[in-house]
């Protein structure tokens, strides 16, 4: 697609969509409701939307996408960087609206993101309401929804009246050196989230259980909502946030999962600073961020990849350590594409 007919890169809160996949009806749907002033009227069911923005994620957003479609109504796709082709990727595809992402941000890497994925979402729940969705999920490209107890749009429809966000924690992905072709399909050795405090002796090891974040991702009642808070959460003006035990419904997060994946991200991220929002109040003190930059980086300035490798490598588990972690019970075995109950 050629975006150059677009202009200048605008606010995302502006930006009319670059593809917008055919919307499925409400009576072929079953879903039997009627939309009047961005509000949904006589609804048997909630309708879910998800947003996410995306930077050249590769073939594997094909799985994602489907996987997702089977448990809500919209995605709303933002390209990080448009113009990069992204769009190829999932163009015609029912359900799926991609706009330009957000631009305008001063700051790198990593702090860049939160504020562009901040003003996406900021979008995004504007475009709900327009279309009458009830919730908005925010996950990254590389986390997938896993609802194994009941379909998702069951569990929404059951939470109490009050409840204006729901909290979900994440269980974070096994890595490993070999390259995959599809992570969400092949990757299937998970951390338990529960259990980052039972492994003393591994993280006197190896640094930490945990790569990433650990402290979940959230979806919100679109009524309730007044803007994202940061990648994981979201600042409510009405409504109580309820945090899901990690057994109902979770994220799967594929943090990094092979070395080809962990050195495109960090080829992405490129420097940023130590501090969140590059804050010197808030030092960021997931330890792998800063080392892989560092890593990355020395690997590039000094010409030797061999560098990224070995650091890569030196994170991932030994057979010993994935033996003893599944006899304690921390790592386990899921499929999520194929444990998520289906709408």
């Amino acid at each position: 697609m050629d975006l150059a007919s677009l202009g200048p890169i605008r606010p995302a809160a502006t930006q009319p969509p670059l593809l917008a996949g055919g919307v499925e009806d409400e009576a072929s749907s079953g879903v039997h409701v009627a939309v009047q002033d961005g509000k949904r009227q006589d609804r048997s069911e909630p309708r879910i939307a998800i947003a996410s923005t995306i930077r050249d994620p590769g073939p594997a957003i094909r799985t994602w996408i489907d996987h997702h479609l089977r448990q809500v109504d919209r995605i709303f796709l933002y390209l990080d960087e448009p113009g990069n082709g992204d769009e190829a990727l999932v163009a015609g595809t029912p359900g799926v609206t991609v706009f330009p992402g957000d631009q305008n941000s001063s700051l790198r890497g990593i702090n860049r993101l939160i504020e562009a994925q901040e003003a996406n979402v900021a979008h995004a729940l504007e475009q709900c309401k327009r279309e009458g969705i009830d919730w908005l999920l925010h996950i990254d490209g590389n986390e997938l929804l896993w609802s194994p107890g009941m379909p998702f749009r069951r569990y929404l429809s059951a939470l109490e009246g009050d409840i204006g966000s729901v909290m979900f924690l994440n269980h974070e992905v096994v890595s490993q050196f070999d390259d995959v072709d599809d992570c969400f399909k092949q990757l299937r050795l998970f951390k338990r989230n529960s259990s980052r405090g039972e492994v003393d002796w591994l993280t006197k090891k190896s640094g930490t259980f945990f790569r990433a974040y650990a402290n979940g991702k959230s979806v919100v009642r679109v009524a309730d909502a007044e803007s994202a808070d940061g990648a994981h959460s979201f600042k409510l003006k009405a409504g109580r946030i309820h945090h899901e035990s990690e057994t109902t419904v979770a994220v799967m997060h594929y943090m990094c999962p092979t070395y080809s994946l962990w050195l495109k991200h960090y080829r992405q991220m490129g420097d940023f600073s130590n501090y969140w929002r590059e804050d010197r109040r808030f030092p960021i003190t997931e330890n792998f961020y800063l080392q892989s930059r560092d890593a990355y980086l020395l690997a590039r300035r000094k010409l030797d990849w061999k560098i990224a490798e070995n650091f890569y490598k030196s994170q991932l588990f030994e057979p010993g350590d994935v033996e003893r972690l599944l006899n304690m019970g921390a790592v386990f075995w899921v499929n999520p594409l194929a444990n998520s109950a289906n709408c």
